[in-house]
């Protein structure tokens, strides 16, 4: 396993640079980690809380649909969608997404 560490070397050249008194520089390594087998005190094993990874992929089935929109909204969603660092179509669909089922909740009544 390779490793850095940063030595101070005085009259060295690194490269084609000389290097300077004072003048950080990194080496590599390769030094191997030894691995003991001794007992680890306050560890304690936890018990799988996170859902499968079927379960986090969020796919649905998309539709291509053609919409005109007023260049005010398109703007609007672009900047959220940067400001979140995604795609504004993502953000798009999600408020879509959000509303339908917001609207579907309120129309069929709870059992």
């Amino acid at each position: 396993m390779l490793a850095l560490r940063a030595k101070t070397d005085r009259g060295l050249f690194f490269g084609h640079a000389p290097v300077f008194p004072g003048f950080l520089f990194f080496r590599y390594v390769n030094k191997r980690i030894i691995y003991t087998d001794e007992p680890m005190d306050g560890v304690k094993p936890i018990p799988d809380f996170l859902p499968s990874p079927h379960a986090l992929v969020l796919r649905e089935d998309n539709v291509k649909v053609t919409l005109q929109s007023s260049r005010s909204s398109l703007e609007f969603f672009k900047g959220e969608a940067t400001a979140h660092n995604t795609h504004y179509q993502r953000v798009i669909r999600r408020r879509l997404d959000d509303y339908a089922t917001r609207r579907l909740r309120r129309v069929t009544p709870p059992s």
